[in-house]
């Protein structure tokens, strides 16, 4: 398995040089107390290096990266309840509008 480097962004990089703002994009840390798993190469690792001052890093295994539940979505409205028949979607034709040229043909 590969090696994966857990990083996470401590402090904020206000009053930091613009290349270790351009560093922390990079990693792809915008906010405080985010984290970010990365493959564990050895660009990524000189970039952690370089602002180890605002992030702390660690370099861990794939089996060791929790596993996240997927976002849950919801539609509006009562839920049906069992044993009913949805309604069917029923569509709206539009009328058709004449154009400019149209109408100036018809007169």
């Amino acid at each position: 398995m590969a090696d994966i480097l857990q990083v996470e962004k401590i402090h904020s990089a206000i009053a930091r040089s613009r290349a270790q703002k351009k560093v922390l994009l990079s990693l792809g840390l915008n906010r405080r107390h985010q984290v970010k798993y990365l493959k564990a190469t050895p660009a990524t690792l000189g970039m952690a290096k370089k602002v180890c001052h605002l992030l702390n890093y660690k370099i861990i295994s794939e089996k060791d990266i929790p596993k996240v539940k997927p976002l849950l979505t919801y539609q509006l409205g009562a839920l049906p309840e069992k044993g009913t028949v949805k309604p069917k979607q029923t569509t709206v034709k539009r009328k058709s509008t004449p154009t400019k040229k149209a109408a100036k043909s018809a007169k």
